[in-house]
């Protein structure tokens, strides 16, 4: 009898197509800012942020292609790590800090 409960619904998920990974993608963006908000709420945290003594950064992880990317606040979004775009996120980065 339990065993009726442990088949899969499905064969197989069905299809996810771009514009849906792209809406996806887009839920999960602002889920990481909004993840990155609510820890820079922590009071602890707060103080330090407020003396430039600790700063947040977000990173999204895209799992249909493996990518990484970065939140450029000059750019005013995610822009993906790689070959290319390391050393002037790295800028970014650095001045922040600074």
């Amino acid at each position: 009898m339990i065993s009726q409960y442990s088949k899969p619904i499905l064969d197989s998920p069905p299809p996810i197509s771009l514009s849906m990974h792209h809406l996806f993608a887009n839920l999960s963006q602002v889920n990481a800012i909004q993840q990155m908000e609510n820890v820079a709420a922590y009071p602890f945290l707060k103080d330090r942020l407020d003396k430039r003594d600790l700063h947040l950064h977000a990173f999204w992880f895209d799992v249909h292609s493996g990518n990484v990317f970065l939140l450029s606040r000059q750019r005013q979004r995610f822009v993906e790590v790689n070959e290319r775009s390391y050393f002037t996120l790295m800028e970014e980065v650095k001045a922040m800090a600074a």
